[in-house]
């Protein structure tokens, strides 16, 4: 026998992998004689999970790969403590067991995993669904659990399988008005497709939308538009429709179909036209390659065949080697289709839900969908309403508001009543700042009793897990007077993790006193005492809950020394015992174990003490108040989720006045956090419900926190959230080493995550508050995940692999994911309260309607007159009418549309630069305004070609002329034969040819570049005007302050941005993410992923010239 490690050197595997290793015993290996299989007879005294021994299996095989693939079997065998029982064993060891009969089908072993099960004796009882496992498989699983746990565990065990009748009654009269519905719908679209004229559609119910394909009729080519027609049932060529998946460099002659998402021609040196097609089925994607004789054929085939259209192509699929993979060419025929999808979700339910938790793109790269795509897919499913509700910013929400607005045009258009709305959110980071560091503080002074106590447990979670060790010291006027220390025998194995963090093992608690000995003894110990714990939440929680359980009062004053090092130790960027130790030069012995780290904290806690008196604090009271003013505190306090919705425009106000607290004044730790407090200032016409598992009160009930505590989180809010149990699983996932990270260690099974909704619903009942069921949405459909997965691993997740299904369910999904509930109030979590608060709240526009332009006293008259100021000084006391005209029609849309304060402003700045001796820069579309030539912002002239005299003022256009006195008729017409010759051309008043002044017989000036006003303002001023002034580097922070001293302090902001994943970022993550998954991908592919990623914010900034000012009489948040 040997160590594991010594059989098999250098394997690749994870470290929390080769923890679990370190101590195995390999028994003996064997081979067959052509060396093709190996097993590997193993044992342990720890359980090992068989996720970890298949990819220990694997890491083998890799390392024996010689030429011949040998495969490897793990046979294991275990000598585990005492403290596994049947029972514990089972329910340790039950998701080990689905995955091994995965090997019988992967339905089983799925069925296995959610089926009731319990021990009766010595006897396993498992009830399955009849009908939905066979006999054989029965059989096959029974023998192989009496062979698991007698041949593995030594275990001997009889299993009895009971089978019950389906509950699909549950739901049968939503199917049956489901059924109803969907009828309805039929008819109604039949009716609808009836009466559109021009679209047909095909067989399946596709629409076709019918076009002209080539020059010849499409009905006479059957929607061929390069080649020749093809049939996909071609038996003598064998032809085949083919997933693109399944298409590679072998495969021959092939059918394939998909949708074009790029498309690119080239030039040949001949003169023919290479087009290039990226199209996806949604399985892969591939590039179709066609060359074209010329620039006409290819003009014509670009203009049918475009982004977004279906086709269907004959070719072959072959290595292109220029560029260096496969692709689909010598192309026999392509046809236009119709449209397909990958995969088809509708919601069929009569009466239909509400997503009231939704992220999209702007949670910063957390999520991948457009907002508008999430409120099309609302709406198109029929739902009333959508939350948009991303993480800590509002930046979602014109895109969702425009969304809104084109389905409102459409149902106009149509005469159809638009009856939906989106509901405008956020998902805060809520800070706790009113509670305070010390829990039922009664004015104690320093000098009281204090009992400073540590525990090591099982686990992490009060509802799940147990106490294995105390150690507590009392400090009796300031001094350390007793200590308190044993081991408690949990009545369960301790896990490897919980092991290697300790060092406690088996052994060492097999023979002491249980938590029902223990306990009494050490609440005597605490009698009167102020319990103090290096954070208290988490130690505390484990005694009231045992407390609860063998009815002794658990009544104390506690502290936290993290909230006192928050106030009392400064800079440090975190509070764990051995930093904060660190920090105050206090020596910490064997960390992690209760008794040393009792004393450590003891420790702390005398010189936390020492530092409040240099203060001038007396008691816990004025500690407490002072900890809660203290910014330095408020900062390093942890935040949790919460969801909040905007009833109305006050609330839409009071969120924006949020969103700018949390990024300015209260931001930290690289989140922008709500403090409770600002809440309840600003919470008139806001909705505030408890969010998902990050949320404060599923924390509670997770850590079985004590009802009062419990009690006191679930008033904060207006109603509770509970999510499907998929979202929530990664809880119940084991092997991650990383044990910081203690959520992921909290719950042993999908059940338990089913009594936290459970009691979630109880509590919102108990309270009066309502509890909805919602998505969480990060990805629109299931498969999206894989866009959020590439992303997150681009960024280090370590989990991004294990995609929770947070994409937007259907109302008939939801109903299923909460069944378990019971069918009245899984359709009261999942309709009717989602439809009461949606109905809650106003349709509202997150962007104000108003231009809201700022103030400059008289800036309508001063720009008239600047104007014709300046045009009488170019053209003379009498205008020539189509200068009046022009002007005259520019100053009455400028003017009656607000934004003469703007020309004012611009012109301001150019004059002010000028006068200080800079140029100021112009570009954009403000050169199409004749005013802005009048008012001296830009230099451009936008009339048509044109003369003007600067001595005496005359102008000759093309049909007109303006002069003060005589003038030679001869030298006008002369002129005007020259403008009509240059606008005959296309030319601009630059390009006429000298002139002279028939008037004075001056050289006359040439001007016009003939651009429409309407280039600037649009058709009735509907354009927003962009005066883009480009300042020197030298002297834009002296413009910036200018602009400040016109309009205010406080008045202008620099404006900000938002950096989204650029293109080749998302490139590279998708690249990177399938190097290292060692899969091959061909570039459409990648390009295809890539295009889905793009976008995704990243982060927001500051633009380098742009300013935003506010009206002195607005406010801006």
């Amino acid at each position: 026998m040997k160590k594991f490690f010594d059989v098999f050197q250098n394997l690749k595997l994870k470290d929390d992998i080769k923890a679990l290793f370190e101590d195995v015993t390999v028994i003996k290996i064997t081979t067959n004689r052509d060396h093709t299989k190996m097993r590997v007879y193993i044992e342990s005294s720890r359980l090992i999970e068989k996720s970890a021994i298949y990819d220990v299996k694997k890491a083998i095989e890799q390392s024996l790969m010689t030429g011949k693939h040998m495969e490897v079997q793990i046979i294991e065998k275990y000598n585990l403590s005492s403290q596994y029982t049947r029972e514990y064993l089972l329910e340790e060891y039950k998701e080990s067991l689905s995955l091994e009969f995965n090997e019988i089908s992967h339905s089983f072993g799925v069925t296995f995993k959610k089926a009731p099960m319990h021990f009766n004796g010595d006897v396993l009882e498992i009830s399955f669904i009849k009908n939905i496992v066979s006999e054989s498989q029965v059989s096959e699983m029974k023998e192989r659990l009496m062979s698991i746990f007698a041949e593995r565990f030594g275990m001997p065990i009889e299993v009895e399988v009971f089978l019950k009748e389906s509950e699909g009654k549950r739901f049968e009269e939503h199917n049956k008005k489901k059924i109803e519905n969907e009828v309805q719908a039929i008819m109604k679209k039949s009716q609808k497709e009836t009466e559109k004229k021009e679209t047909e559609t095909d067989e399946d119910g596709n629409e076709i939308v019918v076009k002209k394909v080539t020059k010849a009729s499409a009905e006479d080519k059957d929607g061929v538009v390069y080649g020749k027609d093809f049939d996909v049932d071609d038996e003598n060529n064998k032809r085949i429709i083919s997933d693109l998946k399944d298409v590679y460099e072998g495969t021959g002659r092939v059918i394939c179909k998909g949708q074009i998402f790029g498309i690119d021609s080239n030039e040949t040196r001949t003169g023919k036209f290479i087009v290039k097609m990226d199209i996806t089925d949604f399985t892969d994607s591939i590039t179709v390659k066609i060359f074209l004789p010329n620039e006409a054929v290819k003009d014509d085939f670009l203009s049918i065949v475009k982004k977004g259209t279906f086709i269907q192509v004959l070719g072959s699929a072959l290595y292109d080697d220029f560029d260096g993979e496969v692709e689909i060419t010598r192309v026999g025929g392509i046809k236009v289709i119709p449209g397909f999808a990958k995969s088809v979700r509708e919601d069929n339910a009569v009466e239909k839900r509400v997503e009231l938790h939704c992220h999209t793109k702007m949670s910063d790269m957390d999520a991948v969908t457009d907002p508008g795509d999430l409120v099309q897919r609302a709406y198109d499913w029929g739902h009333k309403a959508i939350a948009i509700t991303d993480h800590g910013v509002v930046l979602g929400f014109p895109d969702a508001h425009h969304q809104f607005e084109s389905i409102k045009a459409k149902c106009k258009k149509n005469n159809e009543e638009c009856d939906f709305k989106v509901i405008y959110g956020v998902e805060a980071y809520l800070v706790d700042d009113i509670k305070g560091m010390i829990v039922n503080s009664k004015g104690q002074t320093f000098d009281s009793e204090f009992v400073v106590f540590d525990l090591e447990t099982t686990g992490f979670s009060a509802a799940q897990d147990k106490i294995i060790e105390i150690g507590a010291v009392k400090i009796k006027d300031g001094e350390i007077v007793d200590r308190f220390s044993t081991f408690v025998n949990p009545e369960r194995p301790i896990p490897f993790r919980i092991e290697d963090l300790t060092g406690i093992n088996d052994v060492m608690v097999k023979d002491s006193p249980k938590i029902e000995e223990v306990l009494p003894k050490f609440m005597e110990f605490c009698k009167d005492s102020i319990m103090v714990a290096h954070n208290a939440d988490f130690d505390m929680s484990f005694i009231e809950a045992n407390c609860r359980c063998m009815d002794i009062p658990c009544e104390f004053t506690v502290i936290d020394t993290v909230g006192l090092s928050r106030f009392l130790v400064t800079g440090l960027a975190r509070y764990k015992l051995d930093t904060v130790a660190k920090a105050l030069g206090v020596p910490l012995g064997n960390h992690h174990r209760a008794v040393d780290d009792a004393e450590c904290t003891a420790r702390i806690f005398q010189k936390l003490i020492s530092r409040m008196k240099e203060q001038g604090i007396t008691n816990l009271d004025e500690a407490n108040e002072k900890g809660i003013e203290s910014d330095e505190f408020k900062s390093k306090l942890p935040s949790n989720h919460a969801i909040i919705l905007v009833k109305n425009l006050v609330g839409l106000k009071n969120l924006y006045k949020l969103i700018s607290i949390s990024h300015i004044e209260t931001f930290a730790n690289k989140r922008p956090r709500i403090m409770k407090s600002d809440y309840l200032k600003l919470k008139e016409g806001l909705i505030i419900g408890s969010a998902c598992e990050a949320g404060e009160l599923y924390q509670a009930i997770l850590h079985d926190k004590p009802a009062q505590e419990i009690a006191r989180i679930a008033d904060f809010y207006d109603y509770f959230e509970i999510q499907p149990i998929g979202n929530n699983e990664f809880m119940v996932r084991t092997g991650n080493s990383e044990i910081d990270d203690k959520k992921k260690f909290l719950v042993d099974s999908r059940k338990d995550l089913e009594e936290i909704n459970k009691k979630i619903y109880k509590l919102g009942q108990k309270v009066g508050k309502m509890t909805v069921a919602t998505c969480d949405v990060h990805f629109m459909d299931p498969e999206d995940e894989l866009y959020r997965r590439i992303i997150q691993y681009g960024n280090g997740y370590s989990d991004a692999d294990d995609q929770p299904p947070i994409y937007l369910r259907t109302t008939e999904e939801m109903l299923d994911e909460f069944e378990y509930l019971g069918s009245e109030v899984a359709e009261e979590v999942v309709i009717t309260n989602t439809n009461k608060i949606a109905d809650m709240i106003e349709t509202i526009s997150p962007i104000h309607p108003d231009k809201c332009p700022p103030v400059l006293e008289n800036s309508e008259e001063n720009l008239r007159n600047m104007c014709y100021e300046k045009a009488h000084e170019m053209y003379g006391d009498k205008l020539p009418k189509i200068v009046e005209e022009r002007l005259e029609t520019e100053l009455n849309s400028i003017i009656g549309n607000g934004y003469a304060v703007m020309y004012i402003m611009a012109q301001k700045l150019v004059t002010k630069s000028n006068e200080d001796g800079y140029l100021v820069g112009s570009r954009g579309s403000v050169g199409s305004s004749f005013a802005a030539t009048m008012s001296s912002i830009t230099e451009c002239n936008p009339l048509a070609p044109h003369y003007y005299c600067e001595h005496c003022r005359t102008s000759v256009f093309e049909n007109e002329y303006s002069a003060s006195g005589d003038v030679d008729e001869e030298k006008i017409e002369e002129l005007q034969g020259h403008i009509v010759e240059i606008r005959r051309n296309g030319g601009v008043g630059f390009d006429l040819p000298d002139g002279i002044c028939p008037h004075c017989g001056e050289k006359m000036k040439k001007d016009g570049l003939e651009i429409p006003f309407e280039t600037f303002l649009g058709f009735g001023g509907n354009k927003e005007p962009d005066i883009d002034l480009n300042f020197s580097g030298d002297y834009q922070a002296r413009a910036h302050a200018y602009t400040e001293e016109m309009f205010g302090k406080g008045n202008t902001f620099r404006a900000g941005t938002i950096s989204g994943v650029a293109e080749k970022t998302a490139f590279g993550y998708v690249k990177h993410y399938y190097e290292e998954h060692n899969e091959q991908k061909r570039k459409a592919e990648i390009e295809r992923i890539k295009n889905r990623i793009t976008g995704v914010r990243k982060t927001t900034g500051q633009h380098p010239g742009g300013i935003v000012i506010v009206p002195r009489d607005k406010e801006i948040y």
